[in-house]
């Protein structure tokens, strides 16, 4: 039997967000792939309350992981202070000074 995927858009909204979480619940889901990761931390207490499994992708704030351990968590899989040191650890080791980052500074996934 083929699983039945269902994609929904919320439209970087965080009230869209919040209704398509409840809606999940509602329709019964028991695994929801995504949403962004600014919106992790939403995501992991809401579906961690109604036992949900929530597969998320990229990295994370150190909080994440060590304030209130998710359940029904899968995939953010490394903070993303630990994120850019090897990298930046190589290009230490070449010599390399012009090394930029992008982050957005409303986003705790990124500014840390």
């Amino acid at each position: 039997e083929l699983v039945n995927l269902k994609t929904f858009d919320d439209k970087s909204n965080i009230t869209i967000t919040a209704q398509l979480f409840q809606e999940f619940v509602d329709q019964g889901y028991k695994f929801v792939i995504g949403g962004h990761t600014s919106r992790a931390n939403l995501a992991g207490e809401f579906f961690d309350a109604n036992k949900v499994l929530n597969i998320m992708c990229c990295t994370g704030p150190d909080s994440y992981y060590t304030k209130n351990p998710r359940k029904y968590l899968f995939g953010i899989h490394r903070s993303s202070l630990d994120y850019p040191k090897a990298f930046l650890s190589q290009m230490n080791l070449r010599s390399k000074q012009n090394v930029a980052i992008i982050f957005n500074v409303n986003n705790g996934f990124t500014v840390s």
